[in-house]
């Protein structure tokens, strides 16, 4: 996004620049190559920016959550099974499971959706798929989990990024609620010990 905002326009005007103050220096034809040289280069330090910044958000590095893996793996399937997405764009599509296997905590989910293209009623419909992999490994009282993206987006990825962090966002937003609810439990009936589906199941009473 940066190189397409920031990027094209600075190189440009970079590129202006040093042709027109390479012009009274140089001979005709060099000040241009070299405008094209040095607005070409600020359009890729900003590109290796974006990339940088969707690598980190395909793959960020594990995390630790603070519950138990049954919650943990529960909470992946509420975001990842038959859940709906809907964008500002409008567009309304369902995360699919792929495969699952909870006695290796491995979860594969997918999302397929269309992306209205182009300017107007001609604009072509275009396809984007993200792809979710997750890998779950208990510790005690706290999950490690290791999670995935791989995005098919030809038309930009701006749409399926915007998507994936509001995923990653309610995934963090469950399990800090799932701990609310269990330390509030605790604190109200301190002689009664709260099972973890009972946790889960309260956050659904309360939550819808």
């Amino acid at each position: 996004m940066l190189a397409k905002i920031v990027g094209v326009p600075l190189g440009f005007i970079v590129f202006v620049s040093v042709s027109w103050i390479g012009s009274y220096f140089l001979d005709f034809g060099v000040p241009p190559i070299i405008g094209c040289v040095c607005g070409g280069g600020v359009w890729y330090f900003f590109r290796c920016i974006d990339d940088r910044r969707l690598d980190a958000l395909l793959r960020p590095k594990p995390a630790i959550w603070h519950v138990p893996m049954p919650v943990a793996w529960g909470i992946l399937k509420d975001v990842f099974d038959g859940s709906i997405v809907r964008t500002k764009e409008g567009v309304i599509a369902a995360w699919s499971m792929k495969r699952e296997d909870k006695s290796r905590g491995q979860l594969a989910a997918v999302l397929n959706l269309l992306e209205h293209g182009g300017c107007g009623p001609n604009g072509a419909i275009v396809p984007q798929t993200i792809a979710a992999n997750a890998q779950l490994t208990p510790h005690g009282s706290t999950t490690g989990v290791t999670l995935t993206f791989e995005i098919f987006a030809p038309s930009g990825t701006d749409l399926v990024e915007d998507i994936i962090r509001k995923c990653q966002r309610r995934l963090q937003s469950e399990v800090t609620e799932y701990g609310l609810i269990r330390t509030t439990h605790e604190a109200q009936l301190p002689d009664v010990t709260i099972t973890d589906e009972q946790a889960r199941g309260n956050r659904y009473v309360q939550g819808g």
